[in-house]
Formats: structure tokens, sequence, C-alpha cells
């Protein structure tokens, strides 16, 4: 491996204690020439968990949603709101809810 020392001794202004620094990186770049670099990927557990209540209010029957997202152990999206249309089913409000958790994970 071959080093520019003209250029770093002339990028450092000709400072004696810069020109020391110089060398010394130069001495430890030489000295790690036969290191690695390892990389090792890490999976990302991203879990997402959903929850409906279907027309738990006797005065106009909508359907409240939640949705709360973790990624391992920690929270960083979460929802709660009264839907604006009224499910004819708990199933269909479920299948609401698991819709919009659904789609705001795959915007995350």
């Amino acid at each position: 491996m071959v080093y520019n020392t003209t250029f770093a001794f002339s990028a450092c202004k000709k400072s004696l204690p810069h020109w020391i620094a110089v060398k010394r990186i130069y001495h430890n770049l030489k000295d790690s020439v036969y290191y690695d670099l390892l990389y090792t990927p890490f999976s990302i557990a991203l879990n997402a968990l959903c929850d409906s209540n279907w027309a738990e209010s006797p005065d106009n029957y909508r359907s409240t949603n939640g949705y709360w997202m973790f990624i391992h152990q920690n929270l960083v999206l979460h929802s709660a709101k009264k839907e604006v249309v009224v499910s004819k089913s708990s199933i269909k409000a479920k299948y609401h809810s698991i819709a919009l958790a659904t789609s705001k994970l795959y915007k995350i």
C-alpha cells in the first residue's frame, strides 16, 4: 500500500505537531493492513398488535380500533380511534383493524 505523504504534509500546513500526527496515522494504517472489518447482519423483530371493540357505544354503534407497533420490545407507533363507519359485525371490525395496522406497518 502506497501513501501520498506529500499531500498529507501540504494539507497539514507544515506544522510539526500535525506532521507527527500524520506519521502516527500512517504507522497505524501500515500495521493494520491485514485486519478485516467483520459485519454480521442482525435481525430486526418488528411486532404489531391490534384490537377492536365493536359497537361499544349505544349512541352511535361505531367501533373503536387500536394498534401498537414494536421494534424488539420498544413501542414506536400507536393509535386508538373511533371509526367513522359503522361495521355490521365484530369480525368486520376486526378485519378493518388488522388492515389498518398492516398498512401502517408497511409505512414504517
